[in-house]
């Protein structure tokens, strides 16, 4: 079963994917860590990823997560069912009319994307570090 608690920054710097440049991951988690609450995702103990918001201003955040993909992968659903159930709440707690994240332009993302109940508003050439192109999704209440 997978349950969410207040995240530690080490629960995110444990999750830095193969090949990101170490000091550069660091200062990016540390600017969302800086920016607003973040959260910690297990089953049975096991680190199943990181997520958070940063306030940009009154009403509004950008959303970030990190997962482990293999432990992402075989809790899919109940990762899905938790946080879609997370942010309305999230939400309203926090104030917010828009949570905003991109996602990597691939079908898998764009349909965990809507999963959760954002809705892709454009396309980013180039924005990752690797120059990947990502989509800009939020969700608007």
């Amino acid at each position: 079963m997978i349950s969410l608690r207040a995240a530690k920054i080490e629960d995110a710097l444990s999750l830095r994917p193969p090949g990101t440049d170490e000091k550069m991951y660091e200062a990016w988690m540390q600017g969302h860590f800086a920016g607003g609450p973040a959260w910690t995702a297990e089953c049975n103990g096991s680190l199943v990823g990181c997520s958070g918001i940063t306030i940009l201003w009154p009403g509004v955040a950008m959303g970030w997560a990190v997962f482990d993909p293999e432990l992402l992968k075989q809790n899919l659903l109940s990762v899905v069912r938790i946080y879609k159930n997370f942010i309305p709440h999230l939400m309203k707690e926090e104030g917010l009319r828009r949570i905003q994240t991109h996602f990597y332009n691939t079908n898998a993302l764009l349909r965990w994307a809507r999963c959760l109940g954002f809705e892709a508003e454009g396309l980013m050439r180039g924005y990752a570090p690797d120059g990947t192109d990502c989509f800009m999704c939020a969700i608007v209440r």
